[in-house]
């Protein structure tokens, strides 16, 4: 028998959610399938929330890992919608979860902090970092939410190539935070392949 860890704790609640749906994430569920007690689960989450908490931690986690360079800004923002979007539909009901997550201290401590790291590194602010990363952040749930409705998505792609109008959007973002924050435009440089 494993030794039970926050780490299997999360592959697992993961696991069961993308199997059968954020409400099958119980405690109970979880203690049956890793052969524990409830009260076990307590020792590593104070609560549903708090294991949610850790669970989108994964998943951000998963989606920075996933990031490929970028050359500016601009272009790190545009991968950093990209790369979290991804993340998210990797999990069902991934954006009801973080709504009712409690922010792990992974999230707050290590996660926050290497989004805004690149921005002030390419000259913004932390308050300008803060509110590119809330906005961008803001669509991406909001996009990814529809994505998730089974009832929506189909009506989605009846308007509109989902992916495409992902992107332009998400460039209608970034060009318009420039504009809002008097930003210059990012110097594009040619990338060696």
């Amino acid at each position: 028998m494993m030794k039970l860890s926050l780490d299997l704790l999360v592959r697992t609640a993961l696991e069961l959610q993308n199997r059968e749906g954020l409400d099958a994430v119980t405690t109970r569920r979880l203690a049956e399938q890793l052969k524990v007690t409830s009260p076990a689960l307590y020792r590593h989450v104070p609560s549903k929330e708090a294991l949610f908490g850790h669970m989108v931690a994964f998943i951000l986690a998963e989606a920075l890992a996933a990031m490929r360079p970028c050359d500016d800004w601009e272009d790190w923002l545009a991968e950093y919608a990209r790369t979290f979007r991804n993340g998210l539909l990797a999990y069902r009901d991934s954006v009801r979860m973080m709504l009712v997550g409690l922010p792990s201290p992974r999230t707050s401590n290590e996660l926050v902090p290497a989004v805004f790291e690149p921005l002030t590194g390419w000259g913004f602010s932390h308050a300008e970092a803060v509110a590119a990363e809330g906005v961008l952040a803001s669509f991406v749930l909001g996009w990814v939410g529809y994505e998730q409705n089974p009832a929506l998505r189909p009506i989605l792609a009846s308007m509109f190539d989902i992916d495409a109008q992902f992107e332009r959007n998400t460039r209608m973002i970034v060009t318009g935070l420039r504009q809002e924050l008097g930003l210059p435009e990012a110097r594009r440089t040619e990338r060696t392949a």
